[in-house]
C-alpha cells in the first residue's frame, strides 16, 4: 500500500475517533478504501468500486480487529 492520508487536527476531538479501538478501525477502513476506481472480482463477477468504496464483510472486518462479529462495537 502507498500514499498517503490527509486529516484535519480537529478530527481528534471526535468522540468516534478519541477512543483507540475506534480510532484504529476506521482508520483502518479509510486507509483501505480504493483511492481511484478500481475493478475487482466479487463472488465471479467484476465489479467497479468508486473512490471511497471496499468490499469487506462484516465477519472480514470482525477478524481483522479482532473483535466479535455480534458485537455492538461494529454496528
Amino acid at each position: 500500500m502507498t500514499g498517503f492520508i490527509a486529516m484535519q487536527r480537529e478530527a481528534l476531538d471526535h468522540p468516534v475517533i478519541g477512543e483507540g479501538d475506534r480510532f484504529r478501525a476506521w482508520f483502518w477502513l479509510v486507509a483501505n478504501a480504493v483511492w481511484k476506481p478500481t475493478r475487482t472480482r466479487i463472488k465471479g463477477s467484476i465489479v467497479t468500486l468508486e473512490r471511497g468504496e471496499m468490499t469487506y464483510s462484516v465477519r472480514y472486518l470482525a477478524d481483522a480487529w479482532g473483535w466479535s462479529k455480534i458485537s455492538s462495537r461494529i454496528a
